[in-house]
């Protein structure tokens, strides 16, 4: 790793907390879902269908990502794969938190 590239970035321990107890909330919505179709632990690699169950997108949105390089996949001849991983990263790298000021 080349320090010079190191970026620091300093939050408000609050959202550190905030941030932290969605990501958590997100694991334990995955595991659910595990749950309900049966696993119980997370796949492996999961395919285009559990992905896009999951994320709750078309097949197209899923093309997209792909094409995009948002999500990264392995391929085994016509059978696209996703690590569970990527997923979440996928997910925390739209998270955002609104402030709103209050008067």
């Amino acid at each position: 790793m080349d320090k010079s590239k190191i970026e620091m970035v300093i939050i408000e321990k609050s959202v550190l907390e905030e941030l932290t107890n969605r990501i958590k909330h997100l694991n334990t919505m995955m595991e659910q879902v595990y749950i309900h179709n049966g696993l119980k632990t997370p796949p492996e690699w999961m395919n285009n269908r559990e992905v896009c169950n999951i994320l709750r997108i078309s097949k197209q949105t899923l093309q997209g990502y792909r094409d995009r390089g948002k999500l990264p996949f392995t391929q085994v001849g016509a059978k696209m794969y996703y690590k569970p991983a990527d997923i979440e990263s996928l997910l925390s790298s739209g998270y955002s938190i609104n402030c709103t000021k209050i008067e």
